[in-house]
């Protein structure tokens, strides 16, 4: 991973980590691997920070909120804490086509007049 991935895929999630894992999943199986994962726990009481270990990947960080900060502080700390160039949310039940950001960044790579992207389902 480079000090500033191209791609932040940011995460939001609370009690979800059944969908979370295969969230996740989507994201690491990308043909296109400059990214970084931040995934914000909105202070699950679930297994989510145990599905969250069972990856091992370096592009991962979890930050876990010490309580309940309501869906906008979630989101706003996953902006802060954003260090690609491109910043994609993702929810956590949502999957990505493994050549979503391969096609996103062959879209966006020398466009700096591009503010938002999205494709067909």
């Amino acid at each position: 991973m480079t000090v500033k991935p191209f791609f932040t895929c940011a995460v939001p999630t609370y009690n979800r980590a059944g969908m979370l894992r295969q969230a996740i999943n989507a994201i690491l199986g990308q043909t296109f691997g400059d990214f970084e994962i931040i995934i914000s726990d909105n202070a699950s009481t679930d297994d989510t920070p145990d599905v969250v270990r069972e990856f091992s990947d370096p592009r991962i960080r979890h930050v876990r909120q010490p309580e309940n900060v309501g869906p906008i502080n979630n989101f706003n700390l996953l902006l802060q804490e954003a260090r690609g160039e491109i910043f994609l949310l993702h929810q956590d039940d949502d999957m990505l086509h493994k050549t979503f950001l391969e096609r996103c960044h062959r879209a966006v790579q020398n466009r700096p007049d591009v503010a938002f992207f999205s494709s067909p389902v």
